[in-house]
């Protein structure tokens, strides 16, 4: 068996863990993984650091990986997840457009919330506006239309 076949029955292993909500056992199989700079080691680690709430290591892996891999669209999503469960909003938005300017057309729910949420956070109401406007429209949120409301209330 080669050192690249043994790390993908690990990245398929810890794939199930991960599914199971067995963060440990995940973290565990990843001391297996052989290439430790791979985009695939680098993206599970940053996935088993987020699920455990260690977001800074979370973005750590992801910035090691983003340079070689700059158009990766679900990398800087997760990016943006990370540093926005760890209330770094600059770098969390900085993410997430990033992400819409790879595919303009991609529809995250949980990506436009969550920079909406941004944006009330720093008081830009109009653009708030903007991305509740667009997620009411797209689907069914409480959390959308109280935001909207919000932003409509703020701008007068």
């Amino acid at each position: 068996m080669k050192p690249n076949d043994s790390d993908q029955i690990f990245f398929e292993l810890i794939d199930l863990l991960l599914a199971n909500n067995l963060f440990i056992a995940a973290d565990t199989a990843l001391e297996y993984i052989q290439d430790l700079h791979s985009t695939q080691y680098l993206y599970t680690k940053a996935r088993i650091r987020i699920a455990q709430g260690r977001y800074l290591e979370a973005t750590a892996a992801l910035d090691e990986m983003l340079p070689n891999n700059p158009e990766n669209h679900e990398a800087w999503i997760m990016r943006g997840h990370a540093f926005f469960l760890h209330g770094n909003l600059f770098d969390s938005e900085e993410s997430f457009i990033r992400a819409l300017r790879i595919k303009p057309g991609h529809k995250d729910p949980v990506l436009q919330e969550r920079l909406g949420i941004i944006y009330s956070r720093r008081k830009a109401w109009k653009d708030a506006k903007t991305v509740f406007l667009k997620c009411c429209k797209e689907r069914v949120s409480t959390t959308s239309w109280i935001y909207l409301g919000l932003s409509q209330l703020r701008l007068g």
